[in-house]
Parts: structure tokens; sequence; C-alpha cells
């Protein structure tokens, strides 16, 4: 399934806002893993997520496109590497 014919989105979970919560470094890692396959994908990537310093490096590079949340002051973002 790694073609140019094939659009993946994906929504991981947020990032805890502090090191110290539980399994922070379980799901940064998985962010990180993440990344690295979907930057190396062939085909078209939407990626979900909340605003944050990680996402900026992960994806730098990608188009991203802020929506107004669901939740009052919290945007939500679209990163595209298309």
């Amino acid at each position: 399934f790694n073609d140019s014919d094939t659009l993946i989105y994906a929504n991981p979970p947020a990032l805890p806002d502090t090191p110290e919560e539980d399994n922070y470094e379980s799901i940064l890692n998985n962010h990180i893993q993440l990344a690295d396959i979907l930057t190396h994908f062939k085909g078209k990537v939407a990626v979900s997520s909340q605003p944050s310093r990680l996402f900026n490096k992960l994806y730098k590079g990608w188009r991203c496109e802020k929506k107004q949340g669901e939740e009052k002051n919290k945007p939500e973002l679209l990163w595209l590497n298309f």
C-alpha cells in the first residue's frame, strides 16, 4: 500500500502536557516512529494534532492547516504532505 495512489489519515493520541505524566516516553517514542514512517510514505498523508513543538519538528516542511477545535481556545492542526 506504499504507493502514490494511497492516502493515510493519522490521528495519533495527544502527547501528555508534561514528561512526568504516565507513558510520556512511550507516547513520545511512538510519535517519533510514526513520523519516520509517514515522512517516507510515497502517497499522501494527513496527520491531526494539537499545536506542539514536537510536531513542528517532526513534520517540518509539510503544509499545516489550523482550525478551531471543539474546545474553546484549543486549535487543531492538520499536517499535510501534499
